[in-house]
């Protein structure tokens, strides 16, 4: 049910990315709802359309971020049909102008957390400032990951000495 309350949960959020997975599902049980009320208590689903308008407006305006597109698009109804094709398109792959790739947030969260990131290189840094450059990007990943909510802070720590216990 997280395909629906997710969206919920984010009422008014425009920014960042939503998955296919995320936007279709919620769509669809909208309309799946809306139809029901309609049949069963017609003045009611004035109501639920109201209520949930802001946030299939914000899942939608995700949704284009997720193929990196601005959330504009869906004002314009002339070109309706182009925007319908951004909405289907696949996400683009990794991080994009307005986030990380959501489809790759799910993935550390089912339980791949970020060991595999901090899998130290089989090959010799040539010197130690590559060695230590390295490092350094490790640090920024594992604080990207604490700040966007991935890691929390223990799991931070404890794969921050990890990382610096290597060295």
């Amino acid at each position: 049910m997280d395909w629906y309350f997710g969206p919920l949960k984010k009422y008014a959020t425009f920014s960042g990315r939503a998955s296919r997975k995320e936007y279709w599902l919620f769509f669809l049980s909208n309309t799946v709802i809306q139809v029901a009320l309609t049949f069963l208590i017609g003045p009611l689903v004035s109501v639920y359309t109201l209520l949930i308008f802001l946030p299939g407006l914000a899942v939608a305006v995700r949704r284009l971020h997720d193929t990196n597109h601005k959330g504009w698009w869906l004002l314009l109804p002339p070109i309706f049909i182009i925007t319908l094709v951004f909405l289907c398109r696949k996400g683009t792959d990794g991080d994009n102008d307005y986030g990380p790739d959501p489809l790759a947030a799910a993935a550390l969260d089912a339980g791949s957390r970020p060991q595999a990131i901090l899998k130290p290189s089989t090959e010799a840094p040539a010197t130690k400032v590559v060695q230590q450059g390295s490092m350094a990007d490790e640090l920024k990943k594992l604080s990207e990951l604490k700040d966007s909510g991935i890691l929390t802070e223990a799991e931070f720590e404890e794969q921050k000495a990890k990382l610096l216990e290597t060295d």
